[in-house]
């Protein structure tokens, strides 16, 4: 199924590529621009678990670092095939760089991607050298060794504060934010669509951006993982962040409403009118306040006992919302002229060709992670032990051994 849905995406993905995307339209982006950010946020937010472990010393989640690593890593390369499509023609986006222009928003973004992607790719790679070189002390097989890059067991510790790692977070931590920023600053500036330079949409983009990772991280391991108490607990702590950040969500989204009622701009109630009372009012009240809000902080607060069951279903009702969230930002902009003017509901509804390049980019995506998991040691035969030793706060020393081979 998944295989017929990627050929579908993928023929979709090629016919935009080649051809440039329709200008005409009384909604020029579609749905695959909401994927667009929302993988974009996944990216960013997802970053912060490695920024949480080794920028702010957070050892308890350390054993983490390499999976939330590699979840930013499938997001960013989902998120640039899916914004490729967009662009008609994404190889000539080098001509940004050779010739950039320092007042083009595009030109800063397209930086900061770069600057993020190196940053994130070299963090993995450190991260990873520890169990690489495990691997290779237990197996003798060459091709660990080499991705060890001659890290000597014993040499440094795989969770004690290393440096590389902390410079490599701060300058991967500020380009997240600075994506997560960015992007909504992107937008921000295409000329004659005021609902996007709302006071408060930075801030929503942001804290949706961090909201995405967390739960995708939290989500992931919990279907990936295997472990111990030590794994579950932090799994656990790592859920009651996600309910921390949906609270937060839960307040901008009626202080946003409220500016935007007081301002009582035309174009900004058209837009509001459009997602709360639209066509598709369900996407607002259902999937981004009902299942994207209110069932998150019910399955994580409302127990007495908390459990990973519990804040795994949390995570994935909370990333259900942030898509619904991201897709309410996008397309009721583009059709509140339309619906204005007495214009048919028909430009919020997104067509085939665009659910078909929304569902490539999914399915992409829990392909390339599935597989990272199986390839990289992002979830090694030592994890268990890893996560009881950060927990208490200690460091492991393997020597390139097994447990029980001590």
């Amino acid at each position: 199924m998944i295989t017929i849905v990627q050929s579908l995406g993928l023929w979709t993905w090629a016919e935009l590529y080649s051809l440039q995307p329709p200008t005409t339209e009384p909604v020029s982006w579609g749905v695959w621009v909401a994927v667009y950010t929302f993988f974009s946020g996944i990216a960013a937010g997802s970053y912060t678990v490695a920024a949480l472990g080794y920028v702010f010393d957070y050892r308890r989640f350390r054993p983490l670092v390499p999976f939330a690593l590699l979840v930013a890593a499938v997001a960013l390369i989902t998120a640039m095939s899916i914004v490729g499509a967009d662009f008609g023609r994404p190889e000539r986006t080098f001509h940004i760089l050779l010739r950039p222009n320092v007042r083009s928003m595009l030109a800063w973004v397209i930086g900061m991607y770069g600057v993020f992607g190196t940053a994130l790719v070299s963090m993995l790679i450190a991260v990873l050298r520890p169990a690489w070189a495990r691997r290779a002390a237990q197996t003798g097989g060459r091709i660990p060794k080499l991705l060890s890059f001659g890290y000597a067991i014993g040499s440094d510790a795989p969770y004690g504060g290393s440096l590389l790692l902390k410079v490599l977070g701060i300058a991967g931590l500020t380009c997240a934010l600075g994506l997560a920023g960015g992007v909504d600053a992107f937008f921000s500036v295409i000329r004659g669509r005021a609902f996007w330079h709302a006071g408060l949409f930075p801030i929503t983009f942001m804290s949706s951006a961090l909201l995405s990772g967390l739960s995708c991280v939290l989500g992931g391991a919990s279907l990936l993982g295997r472990g111990g108490m030590a794994w579950k607990s932090t799994l656990i702590t790592l859920g009651r962040l996600v309910g921390y950040v949906v609270m937060v969500d839960l307040i901008i989204l009626p202080a946003e409403t409220l500016i935007i009622v007081n301002g009582a701009i035309p174009w900004h109630l058209n837009a509001l009118k459009a997602i709360s009372a639209g066509p598709c009012p369900w996407v607002f009240w259902v999937l981004q306040v009902g299942v994207g809000m209110f069932s998150p902080l019910l399955l994580i607060f409302l127990p007495r006992r908390a459990s990973l069951a519990a804040v795994s279903v949390a995570s994935l009702c909370a990333l259900v919302g942030a898509f619904a969230l991201r897709v309410n930002c996008v397309i009721p902009e583009l059709a509140a002229g339309e619906l204005s003017v007495g214009g048919g509901h028909a430009a919020l509804l997104p067509t085939l060709s665009e659910w078909s390049l929304a569902i490539f980019g999914i399915a992409l995506a829990g392909t390339l992670t599935f597989i990272g998991s199986k390839l990289l040691p992002v979830f090694s035969g030592d994890t268990p032990l890893d996560f009881e030793h950060a927990a208490r706060g200690n460091t492991p020393n393997w020597n390139g051994l097994r447990p029980h081979q001590h």
